[in-house]
């Protein structure tokens, strides 16, 4: 019998983060207008990527900040998941500074969790990437 946990273990290798999402943005008449953010905090592993995983990154993004996040499935509730653009996905407030999500992955086996990979947040606009 195998084994299965539900959740990261609390550990050293574990961390708070802070997760900002934004709710309410759209057009109004024509006029983009600004979403109310909310925060949440939850539980994560962050590590830096390897070299090999920066290489794969695209083109734009390789000399940017970037880590990998591992989060409890339970986490993903509290995040907006948009794969159409980057703009508008959850940010991760990692050492006072904002990263948005580039991919995330669902693992089921073993320790069912999410692998996101993020990027810093530019400072002058709400571009990512170099």
């Amino acid at each position: 019998m195998t084994a299965r946990l539900t959740s990261l273990p609390s550990t050293g290798f574990t961390r708070t983060i802070t997760v900002i999402n934004f709710t309410g943005e759209g057009y109004v008449d024509g006029r983009y207008q600004e979403g109310t953010e909310t925060t949440v905090d939850i539980i994560a592993s962050v590590q830096r990527l390897s070299m090999q995983d920066v290489q794969r990154l695209p083109e734009g993004y390789r000399t940017s900040e970037t880590y990998k996040l591992y989060l409890d499935n339970s986490a993903i509730t509290t995040m907006k998941e948009n794969l159409a653009t980057v703009d508008n996905s959850s940010e991760f407030l990692i050492n006072g500074d904002r990263f948005v999500m580039l991919a995330s992955e669902r693992w089921e086996e073993f320790i069912p969790h999410w692998k996101i990979t993020v990027v810093r947040k530019q400072d002058n606009a709400s571009s990512v990437g170099g």
